[in-house]
């Protein structure tokens, strides 16, 4: 009876068990495991005979994080083995004391959705930029609704009824929708709020049984160097947002503030 070759366990596996809320993806890379959280490449890990120094786990991130992340992890540093010059991705070393106990602390960094950690690989980049580029809106592909006012009371009968948590996040970023300018107006369509610029929709959010949604109408257009946006439609786009989850709101605020732009610049158009 022939066997099987045996398969090869992950390298320090716990770190996978304890990402396992989010399902994340992993792929042999290098004779590594690369790991994936959606679109992004989270961690590598790394258990070989050559280059043992540089064993452990490695954070997919970038320079502009190291400073703060060295405080989170005083023993990460730089990968040896890709050269002299500090790297933007970074080791937690396996014969680091605390080392279970800093990738346990990057797991939760990443259940957090923490932004200094991941980053999207460049051929996915490629793929999103060429999909922007294709065929742009035109004043003929706005939604536009007579109906929406200033303040609508129906906007905020719903934000009200929703729950505590999801209904603070909704209002907030609503709100911001608001402050785009003089010429926003409001109502309910499809049963969320949607902002307008005058007439012709922008944004708007919408709620779930566990998160809200920010999306914006002619999404595919906008700019997302921090890849916010999901969704994969010939226009809309959306930001997933939960409780207790961070986002970069800096991002954010610039999505809403492009969408609203660039709408007043397709109406100029019309």
């Amino acid at each position: 009876m022939l066997l099987g070759k045996p398969r090869r366990s992950a390298p320090h596996e716990f770190v996978l068990d304890a990402l396992a809320p989010l399902e994340p993806a992993t792929r042999p890379m290098f004779g590594c495991l690369a790991v994936y959280v959606e679109d992004k490449i989270v961690l590598i890990l790394r258990d070989r005979s050559e280059f043992p120094d540089d064993n452990g786990v490695w954070l997919a991130t970038s320079a502009e994080h190291h400073s703060s992340l060295q405080r989170e992890f005083p023993r990460m540093r730089s990968i040896r083995l890709l050269g002299e010059k500090p790297t933007h991705w970074q080791v937690l070393p396996v014969d680091s004391a605390d080392f279970e106990q800093s990738a346990l602390r990057a797991c939760e960094l990443i259940r957090a959705r923490d932004p200094r950690i991941g980053r999207v690989p460049k051929s996915r980049i490629s793929r999103l930029r060429k999909r922007r580029t294709g065929v742009r809106a035109k004043p003929s592909d706005v939604f536009r609704f007579s109906a929406a006012v200033r303040r609508d009371a129906a906007v905020e009968a719903w934000l009200r009824k929703q729950p505590a948590d999801l209904g603070s996040i909704a209002r907030t970023w609503f709100d911001r929708m608001r402050r785009c300018g003089g010429d926003v107006r409001e109502l309910m369509h499809d049963g969320c709020p949607v902002a307008c610029v005058r007439d012709a929709a922008f944004a708007y959010v919408n709620a779930f049984r566990s998160h809200v949604n920010v999306g914006f109408f002619i999404g595919a257009e906008l700019a997302d160097p921090k890849e916010l946006l999901a969704g994969t439609g010939k226009r809309m786009r959306h930001v997933k947002l939960k409780p207790g989850r961070a986002v970069d709101t800096a991002a954010l605020n610039d999505l809403i503030s492009a969408a609203y732009a660039h709408m007043r610049r397709l109406l100029r158009a019309a």
